[in-house]
């Protein structure tokens, strides 16, 4: 599989299929990539915003492969950065640590129904309220939620009742 990219991304792989398989430095960009269909594809994205969310989920649209997406510490993702991820239906795991993204944005998290391990932590604009679009998701098997100060005992509560969801906290 042929992809290109204009953007800093790091490029990790795995075989598919091995949930336990350690993520392997592939390649770095900008430039073009040639990526093993029987590959898994996991892209970090440093420093990123809204702006550079939206070029990654248009350059990156057609990998079918692509597992999970880590943009932790873009404190310039918005909802609107999370709006665009929400293409991606087929992945699996997503790391918005850090990210500035709301109760609202959240919303976007149940256009996709692959998603399995959600990092939330350190989003201090997610209360319990935001919590109730998690309850709805219930192939979730891990969320993390460490550094909400608007998060009260009574909402993890409520999203507990998922007995195969691992909440870190």
């Amino acid at each position: 599989m042929k992809c290109s990219t204009t953007l800093p991304v790091h490029v990790f792989t795995r075989p598919a299929g091995e949930k336990d398989g350690f993520w392997q430095p592939f390649d770095e960009g900008p430039g073009y990539f040639e990526i093993d269909p029987a590959l898994e594809v996991m892209l970090y994205l440093p420093r990123a915003e809204d702006e550079t969310v939206e070029i990654l989920c248009n350059e990156w649209r057609e990998v079918p492969l692509l597992y999970q997406i880590d943009v932790s510490e873009g404190r310039r993702v918005t909802d609107e950065g999370l709006r665009f991820l929400s293409r991606f239906s087929q992945l699996r795991a997503l790391n918005m640590s850090a990210c500035s993204i709301s109760n609202i944005g959240l919303e976007h998290l149940t256009d996709m129904p692959a998603l399995i391990w959600l990092d939330l932590s350190h989003c201090t604009g997610v209360s319990d309220k935001g919590l109730r679009r998690l309850e709805t998701m219930r192939q979730l098997t891990y969320v993390n939620l460490r550094g909400l100060p608007r998060v009260t005992q009574a909402g993890l509560k409520r999203l507990a009742k998922n007995k195969s969801l691992q909440i870190r906290r």
